[in-house]
């Protein structure tokens, strides 16, 4: 439905049952706007980082919980959240791509494997010109 604010939206090239979904949603610098993403930079505090450890995603037909393994702040630049394709060894080397060190705020030691899944939800930062937050959450049912 349209939204002067923008709406959130899963990338055309997944649904909400792939191995990655990712999900990408404004962000704004003025709190009085709501906008749902805005929320996202909650979890720059490593206090409600560490009491929201989840994320239920409810889409027609389902409902998935992830399981928040990091959130980086990152250049736009660096697209490797993007690729959504990988599969087997190449699939855990992408997932430690996106809960790498570059850029790192918080992160959980979370195990993943080549048959993991997983959530990653993208906004503005407004902190570096340019830059995004990205959180990466594995799905544990």
């Amino acid at each position: 439905k349209y939204d002067i604010r923008g709406n959130e939206f899963i990338d055309y090239r997944v649904n909400p049952t792939s191995k990655q979904v990712n999900i990408y949603g404004h962000n704004t610098r003025d709190p009085n706007i709501k906008v749902a993403f805005l929320k996202l930079e909650k979890f720059l505090d490593q206090d409600f980082f560490d009491k929201n450890q989840y994320i239920i995603f409810q889409y027609d037909g389902g409902k998935s919980i992830y399981k928040i393994k990091a959130m980086r702040e990152i250049y736009e630049s660096n697209v490797e959240h993007l690729y959504v394709d990988y599969t087997g060894s190449e699939f855990v080397s992408h997932v430690n791509k996106l809960t790498g060190e570059d850029g790192l705020i918080h992160k959980r030691d979370i195990q993943i494997n080549e048959n993991s899944e997983i959530l990653v939800l993208q906004t503005c930062s407004h902190h570096w010109n340019k830059a995004l937050y990205i959180i990466t959450a594995v799905k544990i049912s």
